[in-house]
């Protein structure tokens, strides 16, 4: 699921995005986005594309990760090639980090892992920062869920958190 401040937008291995309101009583689908050219099966909010009125970051395992404005028009494009990610379930968006903004992926890059890893949303490529999460929370097989990046969980610090399907959340 990717976070606006008012919706909450997500995908189911299709190619729609669906705009959900989780306020109202039963929570509603609001509408959805067309992705034109590629599966959602992880997504992220881009408060910047668009000049300002928000994008929609989406790809499915390895493919090319691509910004979707809001009407569903494609508006950049980073080549799998590029980014390097292999099975990546979730992602998540970061212009609080110094040198950003970043995308962040979630990866079973083996059989025995799930790492996340830094990207360049400027460039799309890894930056070299990442992190296995087996030694922490993970056990071997485990497979990551969504990402995301929220300031003030922990007073004074900023929560890079995410899911291990089945398993846990961590942060």
């Amino acid at each position: 699921l990717a976070y606006d401040g008012q919706y909450f937008y997500g995908g189911a291995s299709g190619n729609s995005i669906y705009k959900m309101d989780f306020t109202t009583t039963p929570p509603s689908l609001v509408g959805t986005i067309n992705s034109p050219s590629v599966t959602v099966r992880n997504i992220c909010y881009d408060p910047n594309a668009d000049s300002g009125n928000g994008g929609f970051w989406v790809a499915n395992w390895s493919t090319d990760m691509t910004l979707v404005s809001r009407s569903g028009v494609v508006l950049s494009t980073i080549a799998s090639a590029t980014h390097g990610q292999t099975s990546t379930y979730g992602s998540a968006y970061d212009t609080i980090s110094p040198g950003g903004p970043f995308i962040w992926t979630i990866n079973a890059t083996s059989a025995v892992n799930a790492t996340i890893t830094q990207l360049s949303a400027t460039t799309g490529a890894p930056t070299g920062i990442s992190h296995d999460l087996t030694a922490d929370v993970a056990a071997v097989g485990m497979l990551g869920g969504g990402l995301f990046i929220e300031p003030g969980l922990v007073s004074g610090t900023v929560t890079l958190g995410g899911l291990l399907q089945g398993i846990s959340l961590f942060g």
